[in-house]
């Protein structure tokens, strides 16, 4: 009898402290998961949107790639989220093969999807991709660079890229650690593409944003939806 009860109350025993830990264990999650989240809300966050126009037969002087860098501030702040644009275009607004390099300007986005709606050109975005803060700062020093008047716009830049650059080598430049990228003769969607894959390196994730996240990025950059095409396979 008196081993009876000694077993009951070491089963007993048993219960209360496999129950004790299981207990443990689960606070100890809720807490990480909670540390976890507070962390991810009081760290600013960065992200790339890639973008292309072109005409139906992607004429030279209709055809254009162009990016959007975005720093979303920590939730636990005010501030509202900052972008920077890289759009270099030729002032006087005359692209050809053969023209000299000449003075360049840097568009906004809203300027640069307002020419492309005026002239009925096909818009396409790529993205978005959370980045690496690295990558948002190297597009503020590049902005700097093409608003100083230090770069110059050329259509073929190969030979001074140095001094001079495309819409595509302004946007692609920002990585060229491992050499710089040659597009060849591809323009507009094509050329675009290519340097998403250029910019890679600095991808958070392989993937792209989905879903609400990806929503809200492109409610923040006002994209009208009607006017742009997503790349859905990328």
């Amino acid at each position: 009898m008196f081993a009876t009860i000694g077993l009951r109350a070491m089963f007993v025993g048993l219960i209360s402290v496999v129950f004790i830990l299981a207990t443990t264990e689960a606070s100890e999650l809720v807490a990480t998961s909670d540390a976890a989240k507070s962390r991810s809300e009081s760290v600013e966050r960065y992200y790339a949107v890639f973008f292309a126009y072109q005409s139906s037969n992607n004429a030279i002087d209709k055809s254009h790639t162009f990016a959007t860098f975005i720093k979303v501030p920590s939730v636990s702040t005010e501030k509202a989220a900052e972008t920077r644009t890289i759009s270099w275009c030729s002032t006087t607004g005359i692209i050809k093969l053969t023209r000299p390099a000449e003075r360049g300007i840097n568009k906004s986005l809203e300027e640069t999807l307002s020419f492309a709606e005026r002239n009925r050109l096909d818009v396409i975005l790529c993205g978005a991709f959370e980045i690496q803060p690295e990558l948002y700062h190297r597009a503020e020093e590049q902005l700097e660079r093409l608003n100083s008047g230090q770069v110059q716009y050329k259509v073929v830049d190969r030979l001074i890229r140095n001094r001079a650059k495309n819409c595509i080598s302004a946007v692609a430049d920002l990585f060229e650690d491992n050499g710089r990228l040659d597009t060849g003769t591809l323009r507009g969607r094509d050329a675009t593409l290519r340097v998403v894959e250029h910019l890679r390196p600095f991808y958070v994730s392989g993937h792209k944003l989905e879903g609400d996240e990806q929503e809200r990025l492109f409610a923040l950059l006002k994209l009208p939806k009607a006017a742009v095409r997503e790349l859905a396979s990328r």
